[in-house]
């Protein structure tokens, strides 16, 4: 298969099938897959431990625990040069503070002397 990448330029792609059930081939994806699924079982155990209700795939939770571990992961997993996606991106050890997964986070809309609500639009329904 060939695609265009620019005015003239043809980049060739050779797409190739994995066989099914193949530790081989798949590693690298089988090892992510564990990790990120140790991850969320993590954060699943910590979550019923704190709430004491069993958490379940059927709940409307379950996306954002699997979302959460993954960017946890994206973001502050150490990387093979020890350093943390963060670290990488901006130089620097992220010094700021991360809630843990399902804490209660109470926050008030700033507005302004004249009432006006301060930074950006409201969302509405409508």
């Amino acid at each position: 298969m060939n695609k265009k990448r620019g005015v003239g330029e043809e980049v060739k792609v050779r797409t190739e099938q994995a066989p099914r059930y193949s530790s081989q081939t798949m590693g690298a994806v089988g090892a992510a897959q564990n990790i990120l699924k140790g991850d969320a079982m993590t954060l699943k155990s910590s979550l019923e431990e704190k709430v004491g209700l069993q958490v379940t795939p059927a709940m409307n939770l379950w996306p954002w625990l699997v979302r959460h571990a993954a960017w946890s992961r994206a973001r502050f997993g150490v990387n093979s040069n020890l350093r943390t996606a963060y670290e990488d991106a901006l130089g620097s050890q992220y010094a700021g503070q991360i809630l843990p997964f399902g804490e209660a986070v109470m926050f008030k809309v700033p507005h302004s002397s004249s009432g006006r609500r301060v930074g950006g639009q409201r969302m509405s329904s409508s």
